[in-house]
Formats: structure tokens, C-alpha cells, sequence
């Protein structure tokens, strides 16, 4: 499930009892938790798990389907594929690969094209992934900076006879 996919009330939760009632899904977290929303009265959050028990997906989708994106050059100095799934509904594609997830829909006037929105999800999935991956890069050169830092400090303070906590 993913954000923007429609699920259809079977049977009443908490204060929603409107049976029927067709909630839009606003966030899937990375644990599980499905954030939805209905007629922007009444937002709720329930397991993945239990969803079922009280929803139905309305969207039908495909099957997910496994491709491969090509390959990529990682900053550890190796090749990495590519490798996604991919699923759509016949105006909508959406693309995961591990806790990344992506999509892609056609406007209202354009003809679905599944090869262009493939193109797009799994783009903006790579992107995502790229991301991630420069973001952990800057993360770790902090870290590295603080480390350099304090060692520095740490020598300056010896020398000077002061001790560094």
C-alpha cells in the first residue's frame, strides 16, 4: 500500500462507522503504520496488518512485477543493478525497491502510457535511492570532521599541559 491509494471502509473503527465510506491512504510509514484520511473530517493511523480487518483496497492493481533499472556505480567503488518492482492500475505506476518507494500518474487529458510512467516512477525512485546515499556520504564526513576535531584539540590540549575531556 502507498500514499494515494483509496481504501474502502468494511466494517466501523473507532468514531468512523460510515460502512462504505472510501478513505484516502496519506502515509505509509516505514514500520508498517497506514495514515488515512476521509472526506478531510477524520484522519486515523492503523497497522498494516489490521487494515485488512477493517478496510478494502479499491484500486486494482497488477501483479507486482520485478525489472531490472541497469546498473549503478556506488561510492565504495563497485557496480550495484538496479532492481525494482513495479505495479499499475491502468493510470498509475508505482515503483518500490526495498524501504524505497516511488510513482507516477497520467494526467486526466493524456493517454496511458506505461512505458513513460515507468520511466518516470523508477526515476524518482533512483533519485530517492541516489539521495539517501549522498545524504549517509555527508553524514559520515561530519562525523569524520568531528572525529579529525577532536583529536586536534585533544593534542593542542596536551601540549599545553590542560586536560581534555
Amino acid at each position: 500500500m502507498m500514499k494515494g491509494d483509496k481504501i474502502k471502509l468494511k466494517k466501523g473503527i473507532g468514531t468512523l462507522r460510515h460502512i462504505g465510506a472510501i478513505c484516502e491512504v496519506t502515509d505509509v510509514s516505514e514500520d508498517g503504520i497506514i495514515s488515512f484520511r476521509y472526506k478531510n473530517k477524520y484522519e486515523g493511523c492503523i497497522s498494516e496488518d489490521v487494515c485488512t480487518e477493517y478496510f478494502d483496497e479499491v484500486h486494482k492493481w497488477s501483479e507486482w512485477r520485478k525489472k531490472n533499472g541497469g546498473n549503478y556505480f556506488n561510492s565504495d567503488g563497485r557496480f550495484y543493478a538496479f532492481v525494482y518492482e513495479y505495479r499499475t492500475d491502468g493510470k498509475k505506476i508505482q515503483v518500490r525497491s526495498g524501504k524505497y518507494k516511488a510513482e507516477a500518474c497520467c494526467h486526466k487529458d493524456d493517454t496511458y502510457n506505461e512505458e513513460i510512467g515507468l520511466f518516470l516512477a523508477s526515476n524518482r525512485l533512483f533519485i530517492k535511492i541516489l539521495q539517501d546515499m549522498v545524504n549517509s556520504e555527508i553524514r559520515q564526513m561530519k562525523y569524520d570532521v568531528v572525529d579529525e576535531l577532536f583529536r586536534n584539540v585533544a593534542k593542542a590540549s596536551a601540549k599545553l599541559g590542560v586536560k581534555f575531556v
